[in-house]
């Protein structure tokens, strides 16, 4: 066979490996970056979803402190809507959190877990408003420990 031949297709097997190569490795990055960014998404949707929860759950405390330090009695059907509000907004929080611990920082869940046990330490408070300040703060507290987690989680 013909040197030049020779080197020909050497030459050819070599610049389709390289191109081989070369595709090969844009398709892998093209992927990693494609799991990266919808893992970022699906991170950003779960701190959003359980940032939303936990304001929800704020908002029946704060409705009922409002009326005792105003002195506005609150009617019994919305005081039983704001009751049902407050422990779904409870449990959905912690569900959440429980839900996407493997996705989430670690610190979220334990944020969650930390505010609930406050929650449930101020309703043995003897006065309602100082069970509701408190209330109202561990929630808040959470809030703000969460929106820090997601922002170094999510690197904005």
């Amino acid at each position: 066979m013909d040197p030049e031949i020779v080197k020909f297709i050497a030459q050819a097997i070599i610049s389709l490996c390289g191109a081989l190569l070369a595709a090969l490795l844009a398709a892998y990055l093209a992927m990693r970056r494609f799991r990266e960014e919808k893992w970022w998404q699906r991170k950003s949707e779960i701190y959003s979803e359980l940032i939303n929860e936990l304001h929800e759950l704020k908002y029946p405390k704060v409705r009922f402190f409002d009326s005792l330090v105003e002195g506005i009695k609150i009617d019994d059907d919305e005081a039983h809507e704001l009751i049902r509000r407050q422990k779904d907004s409870q449990n959905k929080a912690l569900q959440v959190a429980e839900r996407s611990s493997f996705v989430l920082n670690e610190s979220v869940l334990l944020e969650v877990r930390n505010m609930d046990k406050c929650i449930n330490r101020a309703k043995n408070l003897e006065s309602a408003i100082e069970q509701y300040q408190e209330e109202i703060h561990a929630i808040d507290e959470c809030i703000s420990r969460v929106m820090a987690i997601g922002r170094k989680d999510l690197q904005i």
